[in-house]
């Protein structure tokens, strides 16, 4: 699972079925209720496994299909098998049209896969829904800042750390928003022309902040290596 994302199960307490059920159409709802076991012990090709046999039963309620198909698109987007899991939450959506979580991990798959306006079209969805969600809110902002796009992306990684403020990947994403920016500018900072020294300035002030939000990132996770490592290489 993605570090810089929020990526979870759905669970749905559900009751036993009665003694006097056929075995039919019990056993799409035990397989449910396995698959959600197994996932949540980390087993995921058994969970895979159950929750497709799951899905194909019939006996799911409305709701039961809606989670099953998102749990299983959890599982392929950790496989990275992004149209596997696109299709699940595009189910999982038309089940349930309000599905923030769905429309979120949607916008991840296909930010993973490189299809960045797609993505954020699905990341808008989610925080429309949910408009205080910082992972929606950081996972855009890498969209913007994967299509050079900085001064949107530092507006949403803004309003991440703004609704939670010890987001340390809110701080790491948007220093390198503020050093993206900063070595985009250096190619047209250089002579002396007063034009030149005034892009010079930016560009110093975007690299401290770059690096003083690398400082706040590792002090909220001190032991994450790629952390360490952007701060270890960034002047000061």
């Amino acid at each position: 699972m993605n570090r810089f994302g929020l990526i979870c199960i759905a669970l749905l307490a559900v009751a036993a079925p009665a003694i006097y059920a056929a075995p039919v159409s019990a056993s799409g709802v035990t397989d449910f209720q396995d698959a959600i076991a197994a996932q949540w012990k980390g087993d995921l090709d058994e969970a895979l496994t159950l929750y497709t046999k799951a899905l194909k039963k019939g006996d799911l309620s409305h709701k039961q299909l809606s989670i099953g198909a998102y749990n299983r698109g959890i599982i392929y987007l950790s496989k990275q098998k992004y149209n596997l899991a696109i299709s699940d939450f595009d189910t999982a959506i038309w089940l349930r049209p309000n599905y923030a979580d769905a429309f979120h991990n949607r916008g991840l798959a296909f930010s993973r896969s490189g299809r960045y306006d797609r993505s954020i079209e699905d990341f808008d969805a989610a925080i429309k829904i949910k408009p205080d969600n910082p992972s929606a809110l950081n996972n855009r902002g890498n969209a913007y800042r994967a299509k050079n796009q900085f001064d949107k992306a530092l507006v949403d990684y803004n309003k991440a750390i703004a609704t939670r403020p010890d987001y340390g990947f809110g701080f790491y994403n948007r220093g390198l928003a503020y050093e993206g920016k900063a070595i985009a500018m250096e190619s047209v900072s250089s002579g002396q022309t007063s034009e030149a020294k005034s892009v010079k300035v930016q560009v110093e002030e975007l690299w401290r902040r770059a690096r003083q939000d690398y400082e706040a990132a590792a002090a909220l996770l001190p032991d994450h290596p790629v952390i360490k490592a952007k701060l270890a290489q960034t002047p000061k």
